[in-house]
């Protein structure tokens, strides 16, 4: 039925009403003529629509003079019908040609690229490896081999473990996932003690190695030995742990290793912004463009209400390769939400202060903490900033590794 219907369509067909009193002895003459028509509708006893193809159509008048109906196109349908029409608007068709020609050109070149899943490696540093590989902006796409500059990429940069390129439209998205770097191996073979890096009560403990000197709710200060990695000849010892150059005085030195919780205080008065923007940079509108010669066409428009926006304009051509430059431009359109503040209530500046705290204290101790309880009081506040005093209850690990000296 589907190859019928292309035919019918790359033939050429119309749909015509037919209207008289002897519409059956049309329908006989046409028959025997061998005139095929198809879709016979009948409207009503005096009138049927049906549809016949360009060439047997004007056979198909002759029948109708016969039997003095009067016959009415409807509409012309099919590939001829769509042909001649193109035929009598030559300058429109011609402009739709060089309009697809021109989008199909401007299409096969790279205008953007993005790069997802790298952390450690910077975007510059991997888009100019692309770019000595031969991807980068205005490059004819057709020519780039994703298989070879994936496999090259890789070579170039050892922390990449996979690297996968795809072109969508005019854009090349490159994901990245980089190599998980495995934690450092402990040396077993060197004897240690644990101490504690901080004062504190001690929560829980987690001992892998060495012998626990203290228990849960001692009070430690910092520098206080936590495990000992000096044991007794007679502790139960596996042989690697057993080596005879480790035996001074009747003890055997171990490598002492584990985790040890505290519970610790921290007391600091910090400074917090209490005016923050209503607005951030994912309320931004952009719209983009194209402007050919002096006609400029609006491709993405806002949808939203843009009052109380900064406007700012960019263009840049949209070939510049080499220099050579088509008077073709991308124009970028973003509306800048105006700054509107609002002022964060008293709970608000605790909570901030608080987070803003936990960051310093984890930054500064390059561990994390859990906080427990807190206690934060506002003692004064400016035009911006307001003055908080915080204490913090909190649980962290203690413990550090020190080795024993001979």
């Amino acid at each position: 039925m589907l190859i019928v219907k292309l035919w019918h369509y790359f033939k050429g067909y119309v749909i015509i009403k037919i209207e008289g009193f002897t519409l059956e002895k049309f329908l006989n003459l046409v028959v025997k003529e061998n005139i095929f028509i198809w879709d016979i509708f009948r409207k009503s006893s005096t009138c049927i629509y049906v549809k016949v193809s360009k060439k047997d159509f004007l056979q198909l008048k002759n029948i109708i003079k016969k039997v003095s109906c009067r016959v009415e196109i409807i509409d012309k349908k099919g590939l001829p019908f769509i042909l001649w029409k193109m035929k009598k608007r030559k300058f429109l068709v011609a402009g739709a040609t060089i309009t697809l020609i021109l989008i199909y050109f401007l299409t096969s070149f790279i205008w953007e690229i993005e790069i997802t899943g790298n952390e450690n490696i910077s975007s510059n540093t991997i888009l100019e490896q692309l770019n000595e590989l031969g991807l980068k902006r205005g490059e004819f796409k057709y020519k780039i081999s994703e298989k070879e500059i994936e496999d090259n990429l890789l070579l170039k940069n050892t922390e990449i473990s996979y690297a996968n390129i795809s072109f969508t439209g005019i854009k090349v998205k490159i994901e990245i996932v980089e190599k998980e770097i495995p934690p450092p191996i402990l040396n077993t073979d060197i004897p240690t003690n644990v101490i504690a890096d901080r004062d504190g009560i001690i929560h829980n403990m987690l001992v892998y190695g060495g012998e626990a000197i203290v228990k849960k709710g001692d009070l430690v200060k910092k520098g206080d030995l936590l495990i000992s990695g000096e044991l007794q000849d007679n502790e139960n010892l596996d042989e690697d742990e057993g080596n005879s150059e480790n035996k001074i005085e009747g003890k055997q030195k171990v490598h002492a290793w584990g985790d040890i919780y505290a519970q610790t205080w921290y007391e600091t008065e910090i400074e917090v912004e209490f005016k923050k923007l209503n607005n951030n940079k994912s309320s931004n509108v952009v719209e983009k463009g194209l402007i050919i010669g002096k006609k400029e066409i609006i491709l993405k428009k806002s949808k939203v209400t843009l009052d109380n926006y900064d406007k700012i304009e960019k263009t840049k051509p949209l070939i510049d390769i080499m220099g050579i430059k088509i008077p073709i431009y991308i124009k970028y359109i973003e509306y800048i939400k105006q700054e509107d503040f609002k002022e964060l209530t008293e709970e608000e500046i605790k909570v901030s202060a608080l987070t803003k705290t936990k960051e310093l204290i984890e930054k500064e101790r390059k561990k994390k903490i859990e906080i427990k309880n807190s206690t934060l009081k506002i003692i004064s506040k400016d035009v911006d900033n307001a003055k908080v005093e915080v204490f913090i209850e909190a649980i962290e690990n203690i413990s550090r590794i020190q080795e024993i000296s001979n």
